[in-house]
């Protein structure tokens, strides 16, 4: 997972990352961010699993079309099978945001500036960043997240 995905994940909980605060609460409390980032990681795969039965979905009810009346039996047992596991995706999928939900209030509870509630949410525009090698930038340069992973952690970026 990166910094996109991390974003986009958690725009749809309906929260804004302010970087540079996020990186400062995470020298002062690296679990409830590890925490945060081990729930976008559930949603994230969640949400995945979900949109690939979608395709499955697609696939198999594209192969019915195309089968004729006499042979569409054939197809039951799978089309039983795929309508359970979306089933079972939809729930984990929903249990994977109520999560994700759960740690960005955690998160924004412990400093106010490093989630901003999204008015728009995921209804609105996703947030808007550059895109440098997989790294959302923000409104920062790169040299200055990395300047305040230093300061921050003992490791840096």
């Amino acid at each position: 997972m990166d910094f996109a995905v991390l974003q986009d994940v958690t725009w749809r909980a309906g929260f804004r990352i302010d970087w540079p605060a996020l990186i400062r609460l995470s020298g002062r409390h690296p679990e409830p961010v590890v925490d945060w980032i081990a729930a976008a990681g559930q949603y994230a795969a969640a949400d995945t699993g979900h949109r690939l039965l979608t395709a499955t979905a697609a696939t198999l009810r594209d192969l019915i079309a195309g089968t004729g009346p006499g042979q569409l039996y054939q197809y039951a047992d799978q089309l039983a099978q795929l309508c359970d596991l979306l089933t079972d995706a939809e729930r984990a999928r929903d249990e994977a945001m109520d999560g994700l939900s759960t740690a960005c209030l955690d998160l924004a509870a412990l400093d106010r500036t490093v989630l901003i509630p999204d008015p728009d949410g995921p209804a609105g525009a996703p947030p808007q960043g550059r895109q440098q090698r997989n790294f959302v930038l923000v409104d920062q340069p790169w040299h200055l997240i990395q300047g305040e992973c230093r300061r921050y952690t003992s490791v840096g970026c």
